[in-house]
């Protein structure tokens, strides 16, 4: 599970022309029905903070509702202030010397994606085993989002925040899709949080903290795992094991058992495209030079976990998405299907512990 800011502007552009539709088209006139005509299915509302837009969980989200609660802070029905109104935006200068404008944060993007493993055998599988597995995974994606209202999610009150204060519950939109930017098939869900949250005190809109939010990030992700896993393990019979990383550049994973390595490869069109904008950026770091008080240059070293987490002049590590998707080609599975060792992997599938294709 990965966390995304959603600013007052950018964010809602891309939670627009991307989470609401697809993650490789450009801007359509309507986004609702472009959403629609992609394949994903309509954004649904969860949370336990939806009385309080007068929601229910499992309803459908609108452009309108949506509009309303993440861009203008209001009640989709009335259209009553749920709080202050987001700040303006204000000019700021980063470390670098560079400046720029700092927009209200509206939302936040907590990305559930499962393991390529599981997005294989959900690709290659028959529907009957395609919904089990999707349904698995949106009862992870349920559960963990109940274990972050209750552990994680809450605000803060008093001199510098000094009060941690409950609050109702999250309001969030989830929205399915079924591939990666690169066209790969990878079964993920978008859960936008609402940076709007009822504290439980007396009911009064405020925001979220964000930095417990980020905080538990990883364990999150973790407790998703676990119970995507386990939920196979019980419904589909499958089990996993720890697969060394491909690179250096990764970590060991879980991942289900009987997926051979070069069968996740086949699928995995995004991961060298990251690689190879990793390289580039960090040549290009090391590359440069910075001024020291002792009036000498000196190159640079990349700081140390995440080198490059952000590229310095687009604040955005990813390769531009009019790149990924020429590079993309036809899509993986229906070069799987059509290669000639398609029937050596569906036989070593067939030989594993999982559900028989």
């Amino acid at each position: 599970m990965s966390v995304a800011r959603l600013s007052a502007q950018s964010g809602m552009k891309y939670l627009f022309k991307t989470t609401m539709m697809d993650d490789r088209t450009v801007t359509p006139v309507d986004a609702t029905a472009y959403y629609m005509k992609a394949g994903t299915p309509q954004g649904r509302w969860l949370g336990s903070g939806l009385p309080g837009i007068s929601r229910n969980t499992g309803d459908a989200v609108t452009e309108t509702d949506a509009k309303a609660l993440f861009d203008h802070a209001a009640h989709p029905d009335t259209g009553t202030p749920l709080g202050r109104p987001h700040g303006q935006p204000t000019v700021v200068q980063n470390s670098q010397g560079r400046t720029g404008t700092r927009h209200a944060v509206v939302g936040f993007d907590l990305t559930f994606s499962v393991p390529k493993s599981v997005s294989v055998l959900w690709a290659l599988s028959p529907r009957s085993v395609q919904n089990q597995i999707l349904q698995t995974h949106h009862e992870a994606v349920n559960a963990t989002l109940q274990w972050l209202e209750e552990a994680v999610i809450h605000t803060r009150a008093g001199r510098n925040g000094v009060a941690h204060l409950g609050t109702h519950g999250a309001i969030a939109a989830a929205f399915d899709h079924w591939e990666s930017r690169a066209g790969d098939p990878q079964l993920h869900t978008h859960l936008v949080i609402a940076n709007r949250v009822q504290r439980i005190t007396d009911g009064a809109w405020v925001t979220l903290d964000s930095r417990t939010l980020y905080k538990a990030a990883v364990a999150a992700s973790e407790y998703y795992n676990g119970l995507l896993f386990d939920a196979l393990h019980r419904n589909l019979g499958t089990d996993t094991e720890i697969r060394a990383p491909a690179t250096h550049t990764h970590n060991p994973s879980q991942q289900l058992t009987g997926i051979d390595d070069a069968l996740i490869r086949e699928f995995s069109n995004r991961s060298p495209l990251i690689d190879l904008e990793t390289d580039r950026l960090v040549a290009e770091w090391t590359g440069s030079a910075w001024d020291s008080p002792d009036g000498n240059n000196h190159p640079q070293t990349p700081p140390a976990g995440n080198p490059l987490h952000k590229n310095p002049q687009t604040g955005n590590s990813r390769a531009a998405p009019s790149t990924l998707r020429a590079m993309a080609g036809p899509r993986r599975r229906q070069r799987l299907r059509s290669a000639p060792h398609a029937r050596q992997h569906r036989a070593t599938l067939q030989k594993s512990p999982l559900p028989r294709l």
